[in-house]
């Protein structure tokens, strides 16, 4: 239970929350130390796009952003604002769920964070955590960050769904510090139009931040992704692990090929020996799997019986 009772009360039939007390479970929730000058003004910020039927609900003092000689007990839509009127709005989902229920007040959400997208952050959340725990790395995780050149190159600005910061240890021993960008697509991004603006994107954070590694998880692989995550512990594209599976599914024929035998096929379903068996979700139609992979990540094959490919690609 996150909202106690001693954290709300209803002053003349208006339920109110303790304001002190939401700050420390947002600070434990996102792990983070909390700024609430920060929290108002950047909740005003993001209210200023919701109706004005929808802004009325709110108190004017949280519209203004302003802080300053607030009381220790607010208006529970000012709290349910705050929590979901933020950038990482995802982490706080259970929290809103808890108030909603011990109150029965609730407040539409903000518009521009997709429900989906939203659950993917609190699945994500919950594999890093996991994977951190088993590995000692500690990730962080910031939701609809925005992300400039810092050489004033380029004047362009974008957000990007997620951006997961963590520091890596070296062969040498020493630390780097490592940024990737995670973009959630829905089947929307499928499309034309989308593709676009998605291709643009990613050519110009490769090209003025190159430093910071790119990801891209599809709605529709999004479980499997998620799982591959945790079993092999590694932060990589669904590209990647699919990869690391054809490696061990086949072996090398010439400088230019490898082959996918029944033989070789056995490593690959192997719990054992490929940490990335989540990614294999038919192994009684092994062959027809591989192939649907080859396709996947647009490499060329021939074959059924055994199945022949160019093992450059995806370095393999």
């Amino acid at each position: 239970m996150l909202l106690i009772n001693a954290a709300y009360k209803d002053l003349d039939s208006s339920p109110v929350i303790h304001l002190p007390y939401l700050l420390n479970a947002m600070a434990y929730l996102g792990q983070k130390r909390i700024r609430p000058d920060e929290r108002f003004q950047g909740a005003a910020k993001r209210l200023q796009s919701a109706s004005l039927e929808q802004q009325s609900e709110f108190s004017p003092q949280l519209l203004r952003g302003d802080y300053s000689d607030l009381p220790d007990w607010i208006p529970v839509k000012d709290a349910l604002a705050l929590l979901t009127y933020c950038r990482d709005s995802f982490l706080y989902r259970r929290l809103v769920q808890e108030i909603n229920g011990k109150t029965l007040v609730s407040i539409a959400s903000d518009r521009r964070l997709s429900w989906y997208e939203a659950q993917f952050g609190e699945l994500l959340t919950e594999k890093l955590e996991k994977v951190g725990e088993e590995t000692g790395i500690q990730y962080e995780i910031s939701h609809q960050h925005m992300l400039s050149d810092p050489s004033g190159c380029s004047k362009r600005r974008i957000v990007v769904d997620f951006l997961v910061s963590f520091w890596e240890v070296q062969a040498a021993g020493t630390r780097k510090l490592r940024q990737i960008v995670i973009e959630f697509d829905e089947q929307a991004h499928e499309g034309k139009v989308y593709r676009r603006n998605d291709e643009s994107r990613d050519k110009w954070l490769k090209r003025y931040l190159p430093q910071y590694g790119l990801i891209r998880v599809k709605h529709r692989e999004q479980a499997s992704w998620l799982a591959c995550l945790e079993s092999s512990q590694r932060l990589a594209s669904m590209e990647s692990y699919y990869a690391h599976c054809l490696k061990l599914a086949s072996t090398v024929r010439s400088r230019e090929e490898r082959v996918i035998t029944k033989e070789t096929l056995e490593a690959a379903y192997d719990v054992l020996q490929n940490d990335c068996h989540p990614a294999l979700e038919r192994p009684k139609q092994r062959f027809r799997e591989m192939k649907g992979i080859l396709e996947r990540l647009g490499v060329p094959y021939g074959g059924d019986g055994p199945i022949r490919f160019q093992r450059r690609k995806y370095g393999m």
